[in-house]
């Protein structure tokens, strides 16, 4: 099993998404409220599958409208208030 080598990066600085454009790990992380997290390995083919079977749902729903549909992974970058 290959060992996986943890970044040398602060856990209580407060993280960008342009710091996250310019992370290279070794494995997924996410940012949170200026925190950043190590995700979770991928879910399970069963999983999966139900997820699949919720897009094909979803999608023959919503794709009658304007709204769009995608599949993870996929960034989202949420607006928030000014912090002055």
């Amino acid at each position: 099993m290959e060992e996986v080598i943890y970044p040398m990066v602060s856990y209580s600085k407060e993280y960008t998404y342009a710091d996250y454009l310019k992370f290279d790990f070794d494995y997924m992380v996410e940012i949170i409220s200026g925190q950043i997290f190590k995700m979770t390995p991928a879910q399970s083919m069963h999983h999966q599958r139900i997820s699949s079977n919720l897009h094909e749902l979803l999608y023959d729903f919503i794709n009658k409208g304007k709204c769009q549909i995608y599949a993870a992974p996929t960034d989202i970058v949420l607006p928030v208030a000014s912090r002055k």
